[in-house]
Parts: structure tokens; C-alpha cells; sequence
């Protein structure tokens, strides 16, 4: 299953957003591409796939506030290792 979910410019930074209720799929797979409009990015978890068209302004935003997020990760939780992921992660619906 593919869909493609256009993502209009809005960026929530300090937008209340109540992440317990949201529903969740791990993701296990990432990739990012471009086209002149938009960013292309794709989740993957097992065999389903969703895409996101995001504006270049909404993504310059997204990854402005990213480094403080892992930093603040790893603090609380540990240093982030990315050894290995080059075949990427496997997630519990591969292993069961």
C-alpha cells in the first residue's frame, strides 16, 4: 500500500500536540528525495510504505530543530549509534 500525503507549510513549533493519543508505526526504513517544490520523504515498516510532499520551508524548519531533540534524547537515554544501519533497522513485524 502507497499513499502520498501533500504536507501544506505549517510548522507547529510550540503547537500543543498530545503524541500519547497519535496513533504510531515504527519505522524502519527513511528515505529522502527532492524535486523543486518539495521534499519527498518516505516511511517504510515492513512491506507498507507512506510518503510525504513537504515544502522546503517546512523541512529547512524540521531539521533547524533537530539537532536540539537528539541532543536532548541523548541525554536523558544515551549516545545514538549508527553503527550498522546501512541495511537498516528491523523492526518486530520483520523478526516475528
Amino acid at each position: 500500500m502507497r499513499e502520498v500525503v501533500v504536507v501544506f507549510w505549517r510548522y507547529t513549533r510550540g503547537m500543543n500536540i498530545d503524541f500519547s493519543v497519535l496513533p504510531k508505526t515504527l519505522c524502519d526504513t527513511l528515505s529522502i528525495n527532492f524535486q523543486k517544490h518539495y521534499f519527498l520523504v518516505a516511511f517504510t515498516s515492513g512491506q507498507t510504505s507512506s510518503a510525504f510532499a513537504v515544502p522546503p520551508e517546512l523541512m529547512k524548519a524540521f531539521m533547524d530543530g533537530m539537532p536540539q531533540k537528539i541532543a536532548a534524547y541523548e541525554e536523558q537515554f544515551g549516545t545514538i549509534g549508527t553503527d550498522g544501519l546501512e541495511g537498516g533497522i528491523q523492526s518486530p513485524i520483520q523478526m516475528g
